[in-house]
C-alpha cells in the first residue's frame, strides 16, 4: 500500500503548494495539507519529494516573473529569476538529502549503479532492460538520461510484452507515446517548447516528470518495478499534455476569430 499512500501524499503536497504559495488561497489550510503530504513522502519515498521540490521552487520564480506587467522589465528580470530559481532548487535538493545514505545528491551516481544492478539480477521472466553502462559517476548518469526518460514514459513497447501485466503496461505506454507524437505534430516542435517555456505550470510538470523519469529509469532495471516507481510522474505528464492541447485549441480559436474579423473588414472595404 506504500504506492497508494505516496501518490495521495504527492497530491496533498501539490495542492498545498499550488493553493498556498502560487494562488495564496486558504493559505493556512493549504500549507497544512502540504506539510502532511511532505511528512508522509519524507518517511515513505523521499526521492519523490526530491524530484518535486526543485521544479516546484523554480515554478515559484517563474510564476512571479510572469506577474511583472512591463514586458521589458519581465524580459530583463527573467534571467535573474531563472538563476535564483535554479539556485533555490539546488539548495533545496541538497539540504533535503544531506547525510541521507541512499539519496544524498553527492552519492546519487553510486547508489543508482547499485540499485540498477541489484534489481536487474532479481528478474528471470525477460522483463529486465538495459539503458547503458552506469559506473557510479554523474557523467554516466547524464549519458543514459535520455534512454531513462524513454524507458520510463514510453516503454515497454508492445513487442516487449512477455505477460498480461506487461501487456497492460505496454498499452499504457503506447497511449502516452501516441498522445505525445500527435501533440507535437499538431503544434510543432518549436512552438511546443515555446508554449512550455511560456507557461509556468507546464514547465513545472515536464521538469518534474523528466527528473523523476531519469531517477526511476536508471534505478529500476526491470519493467516490473518500473511500473510502480513511475506512477507519480504519470498524472503530471499526462496533465501537461492535455493542458498543452487545450492551449493549442484556444490559440487556434482566437486566430480563427481574428481571421474571420479580418475577412469581414476586407469584404466591408470592397463593398
Amino acid at each position: 500500500m506504500k504506492d497508494s499512500l505516496c501518490i495521495g501524499a504527492l497530491g496533498w503536497v501539490f495542492y498545498g503548494f499550488y493553493y498556498g504559495i502560487i494562488l495564496r488561497q486558504h493559505v493556512a489550510r493549504s500549507l497544512l495539507t502540504g506539510a502532511i503530504g511532505i511528512y508522509f513522502l519524507s518517511h515513505l519515498k523521499i526521492y519523490i519529494l526530491l524530484s518535486f521540490l526543485p521544479p516546484a521552487l523554480f515554478w515559484v520564480f517563474n510564476e512571479y516573473n510572469q506577474k511583472i506587467r512591463s514586458s521589458l522589465a519581465r524580459n530583463l528580470a527573467r534571467p535573474l529569476f531563472i538563476v535564483f530559481g535554479l539556485g533555490a532548487a539546488y539548495l533545496g535538493a541538497t539540504r533535503l538529502t544531506a547525510g541521507d545514505e541512499k539519496y544524498d545528491v553527492n552519492k546519487i551516481g553510486e547508489r543508482t549503479k547499485i540499485n540498477a544492478a541489484y534489481l536487474t539480477t532479481q528478474v528471470s521472466n525477460g522483463s529486465a532492460y538495459n539503458i547503458g553502462v552506469l559506473d557510479g559517476s554523474a557523467s554516466s548518469l547524464i549519458k543514459v538520461a535520455p534512454q531513462a526518460i524513454i524507458v520510463s514514459i514510453f516503454r515497454p513497447f508492445l513487442f516487449e510484452a512477455r505477460n498480461p501485466v506487461m501487456l497492460l503496461s505496454a498499452l499504457e505506454a503506447t497511449y502516452f507515446l501516441y498522445l505525445t507524437i500527435t501533440l507535437l505534430f499538431r503544434t510543432g516542435i518549436v512552438k511546443s517548447f515555446q508554449l512550455i517555456a511560456s507557461q509556468p505550470i507546464l514547465t513545472f510538470c515536464f521538469i518534474f516528470a523528466i527528473v523523476l523519469a531519469i531517477g526511476v529509469g536508471t534505478n529500476s532495471g526491470n519493467f516490473g518495478t518500473l511500473v510502480r516507481y513511475k506512477i507519480p510522474l504519470m498524472p503530471f505528464y499526462l496533465g501537461a499534455l492535455f493542458i498543452m492541447r487545450q492551449l493549442q485549441l484556444t490559440q487556434k480559436s482566437h486566430s480563427g476569430r481574428k481571421g474571420l474579423a479580418a475577412r469581414s473588414i476586407r469584404r466591408l472595404a470592397y463593398s
